[in-house]
């Protein structure tokens, strides 16, 4: 079965470039250009195991509402921000990301810590009850 990520960026570049580099790598990619379609999304049908929002779209901290909205799910996804501005998203840890990194992206250290992080909640148990399909 295909891993499912959810890329939210409002620079088309970045979904692109981001999509490619998943698809390449098995995944079944969503995209998102507003944290408010994100959020519709993750409250949709699919459970996502990635999502990889920017920080700053609508808002300055439109990040952590994709994050706090991912947080929400039964088996909650791995959640990765990406931004151009370090300050908004230096408090990551506290607002529930699992990892945060800078634009532009070094993108062999995002792999190597998505693979890490996919790796470890696979192994955690799915709490508050089975995983949507």
């Amino acid at each position: 079965m295909k891993l499912t990520a959810l890329i939210v960026d409002d620079e088309a570049s970045i979904l692109t470039t981001l999509r490619a580099i998943l698809e390449g790598r098995g995944f079944e990619v969503h995209e998102a250009s507003s944290a408010k379609v994100a959020k519709e999304k993750i409250a949709g049908a699919l459970d996502f195991d990635l999502v990889i929002t920017d920080m700053k779209m609508e808002t300055d901290i439109a990040g952590y509402e994709v994050v706090s909205a991912a947080n929400r799910l039964p088996h909650p996804p791995v959640t990765i921000i990406i931004s151009a501005y370090s300050n908004l998203s230096r408090d990551w840890k506290e607002r529930g990301a699992n990892a945060a990194f800078d634009k532009p992206t070094n993108i062999l250290e995002l792999l190597k810590t998505m693979d890490a992080l996919l790796q470890k909640r696979e192994r955690l148990p799915c709490h508050g009850g089975a995983r949507k399909k």
